[in-house]
């Protein structure tokens, strides 16, 4: 003998007996500001470094400045964050705050008779780890180096 089949029966729309318990209402709350705050924190750190990659911000630079075995001194640069082209770059030379050389672009630091020299030690014209300035000043000076798109002081260097 055949059995008819089952016809499901239609599911009833659900409705809440009563409302959520107090502890399943502060979890639910909890969760969605922690999901805020993460989201927020998330931008305070990758914002910045995106417009970094933008070209916005000045490189980075360390300089180091030693004695020549005469006279004078070398300043070295030590790291580059970014290399970019040297005419991008301006160089001043502070004596007791004033300026002895005002800002100079660093392709113009070739020739003789200047009190500073720069040295592309790759001669590919970029600015790179490894280039050097040099001079023949024995006074204290203040040696300073700016990013032209910017106008930023990006490195300084005291020499003694």
């Amino acid at each position: 003998m055949l059995r008819p089949k089952k016809v499901p029966t239609e599911d009833k729309p659900f409705k809440r007996r009563s409302r959520p318990t107090p502890q399943a209402s502060r979890l639910l709350t909890v969760s969605m500001m922690s999901g805020v705050i993460l989201i927020i924190l998330l931008a305070v750190v990758f914002i910045p470094r995106g417009l970094d990659w933008e070209g916005r911000q000045p490189p980075r630079i360390e300089l180091e400045a030693r004695p020549k075995n005469t006279q004078g001194w070398f300043v070295n640069v030590t790291s580059v964050s970014k290399e970019l082209n040297a005419s991008l770059f301006d160089v001043e030379l502070l004596v007791g705050g004033t300026p002895v050389m005002d800002r100079t672009a660093l392709p113009d630091l070739v020739g003789p008779g200047l009190p500073v020299r720069y040295w592309d030690r790759d001669g590919d014209g970029l600015l790179t780890a490894g280039d050097q300035f040099d001079s023949g000043m024995i006074d204290t000076v203040v040696f300073v180096v700016y990013h032209n798109p910017s106008g930023a002081r990006i490195a300084y260097v005291p020499i003694p």
